[in-house]
């Protein structure tokens, strides 16, 4: 299931609706839980876009916007639909940005 990009059911805090949105599926955190960066299709958006072409599998809708810093967690069951699965380049140009961002490597 990792870096796949899937269309999930994000609830409102009061968990009174939700809306679908489309997510990059980054790490497994539990049995049934996995890490999330959200997509938006505001391409003025800052951090690092994704399109078709950065997909091994499957098609996207719209070139998106990888929103790094807003990471979440979601259970398997809120997972609806598979969109595309990024490619093993482009995998790693995330994983550096995801890094550079959250500090992985300062103690080297």
């Amino acid at each position: 299931m990792e870096w796949k990009i899937v269309l999930i059911k994000v609830y409102f805090t009061d968990l009174s609706e939700y809306k679908i949105r489309p997510v990059l599926i980054f790490k497994r955190y539990e049995k049934f839980d996995y890490m999330f960066l959200p997509l938006t299709s505001n391409l003025n958006k800052k951090w690092i876009k994704i399109s078709n072409k950065n997909l091994s599998e499957w098609k996207i809708d719209l070139d998106s916007i990888i929103l790094i810093p807003k990471f979440g967690i979601v259970d398997k069951s809120l997972i609806i639909k598979e969109l595309g699965k990024v490619n093993i380049e482009y995998l790693y140009k995330i994983w550096k940005i995801i890094c550079e961002d959250f500090w992985c490597n300062f103690m080297t």
